[in-house]
């Protein structure tokens, strides 16, 4: 077996950012694989969170946020590579797990059993997995996605490897290569410093206007389409909205009380902003509950209130860390 990651699926502790107690205990593929790469390899992945309060409304879905790769590497000494996919991708993810590298690759959750009861042997869902370990041979492979890590073998390895072939009658996935163990630009002791410093960048990026405001206004279009489209385009209508900007909003809420725990003359304006990124978060979790009502009995939601509180409480998280930001410099 080639093993980039040494780990044991069965004794493995996820991140606290993904207990089942969380509002959000798995946000997107790609941040989740990240999370526990992190995670596994002794690093915090809270401190490089602050690229969540950049969250938008994009034109009909909300930012499918990822962490910046310059700051995986500044922070973590972690660099994201793309792959060519040249030859076949089982040869490929092998021989970077061989030289200790962690392919990033994009897979059919329709044969990844830690999907069982949303994908697994029900549908095709494009996914990332990062592989830790693979065994060509048995095949078996060790690999972290959603919450934890994981280990698939036999029928659903070989499927998984084969949906991922670069035979002519398929179209390659995409395939990154995290190159791990470098040396970070940013000393642990110097985190909090330079995730401050980071933040008058992301508030550049946040929007002007308030994104809640201009959702009320689509949410308003997209609910004939709700009413009548059944639990199908319910979820991926969740997935594309409630989902992503209220575990963004979560994430961020995390990170403002990492930062605070580390300045205490922060503690008070980011506690306070947390609070209201983690009342958008919960909000959105009720409303989601709300619209798949909507979904299966046809009969529409009144979400006025919910857009009150988001707008609100993004105005009031935003500018608390625009002023922080501000005065910082």
């Amino acid at each position: 077996m080639a093993v980039a990651v040494h780990v044991h699926p069965e004794t493995y502790a996820p991140h606290w950012l993904h207990e089942e107690s969380a509002d959000w205990s798995e946000t997107n593929c790609y941040v989740d694989v990240v999370i526990e790469l992190l995670n596994v390899l002794g690093h915090d992945p809270v401190a490089a969170l602050g690229f969540t309060l950049r969250m938008d409304l994009e034109a009909d879905q909300f930012t499918f946020f990822k962490y910046r790769h310059a700051d995986l590497e500044a922070f973590y000494g972690l660099e994201i590579i793309e792959t060519n996919p040249w030859t076949t991708v089982v040869d490929q993810v092998a021989a970077e797990v061989d030289a200790g590298r962690v392919p990033l690759i994009e897979v059919d959750s329709y044969f990844l059993p830690d999907t069982a009861g949303t994908a697994y042997q029900l549908s095709h869902v494009k996914t990332t997995i990062a592989v830790l370990a693979i065994d060509v041979s048995e095949p078996s492979i060790v690999y972290a996605h959603n919450r934890s890590i994981h280990r698939v073998s036999g029928a659903d390895a070989r499927g998984l490897l084969s949906a991922a072939d670069t035979a002519a009658s398929f179209l390659p996935p995409y395939i990154e290569t995290v190159r791990i163990g470098g040396a970070p630009t940013v000393a642990r002791r110097d985190h909090h410093g330079y995730a401050i410093a980071l933040l008058r960048a992301h508030m550049v990026r946040v929007p002007e206007q308030n994104p809640y405001a201009r959702f009320r206004t689509r949410f308003e279009k997209d609910l004939d389409r709700l009413a009548e489209g059944g639990m199908p385009f319910f979820h991926s209508y969740a997935f594309a909205t409630f989902r992503q900007f209220g575990a963004a909003s979560s994430l961020a809420a995390a990170h403002l009380d990492w930062l605070g725990d580390g300045d205490e003359s922060l503690r008070e304006p980011f506690g306070e902003a947390s609070v209201a990124l983690r009342q958008i978060s919960q909000g959105a979790r009720t409303l989601q509950l709300r619209c798949a009502r909507t979904a299966m009995t046809g009969k529409r939601v009144d979400a006025t209130s919910h857009f009150d509180a988001f707008e609100r409480n993004w105005e009031i998280a935003i500018g608390l860390v625009r002023n922080v930001a501000a005065s910082s410099k």
